[in-house]
């Protein structure tokens, strides 16, 4: 099956023949990690982003209408990491945007006992803003509180926009350890 031009193994898939599933993603699995990896930064990621990509490949196989396997594919995964990416920075905005909120974020419940929670929760992020190494703080600063873009803060500070990107995942996963206290906050 490994041998078999992609255009039959497609042919063969939509029938829901599970050795023509396993030839592509033989075929495919390693340049689909590594396109991924290249986006996210994070290992765990992008086999996450490769596996959700093959389980939707195998899942909507009557429905593909594919002439070209691997641009499909690799379309696929950098729609998937983009998106991957997006979730990141959305979710990183509404820490940060807690961690400076601080004990104004919930001036409407007036309870004690949710103030002391708050500003302890907020001294716990602010803490690990500043154990972060000084460039990876830098970095994320420069994204989150002044706005700039990867592309921006590369230029500025003489590095390549992957290394940005590098240093904004490590902060953000050094920060997403308060991620389910802030969702028990946000849930009161």
């Amino acid at each position: 099956m490994n041998k078999l031009p992609d255009e039959i193994l497609i042919k063969k898939l939509q029938e829901g023949n599970e050795r023509a599933f396993r030839a592509i993603y033989e075929r495919y699995w390693q340049r689909l990690y590594n396109l991924c990896f290249y986006y996210s930064a994070a290992r765990e990621e992008a086999e996450d982003i490769v596996a959700e990509l093959f389980l939707s490949l195998w899942n909507n196989r009557d429905k593909l209408h594919i002439e070209h396997l691997e641009h499909y594919l690799v379309r696929a995964a950098k729609y998937k990491s983009l998106k991957f990416i997006d979730h990141q920075q959305r979710k990183n905005k509404k820490i940060y945007s807690l961690t400076q909120k601080g004990d104004d974020f919930y001036v409407e419940e007036n309870s004690p006992e949710r103030t002391l929670e708050t500003k302890d929760l907020s001294r716990q992020i602010q803490q690990s803003l500043r154990d972060l190494p000084q460039k990876t703080k830098t970095i994320f600063l420069l994204n989150r509180e002044d706005g700039l873009t990867y592309e921006e803060i590369a230029g500025q500070m003489g590095v390549s926009v992957k290394t940005v990107e590098y240093h904004v995942s490590k902060a953000l996963k050094s920060l997403s350890k308060y991620l389910p206290v802030l969702f028990l906050f946000l849930r009161r």
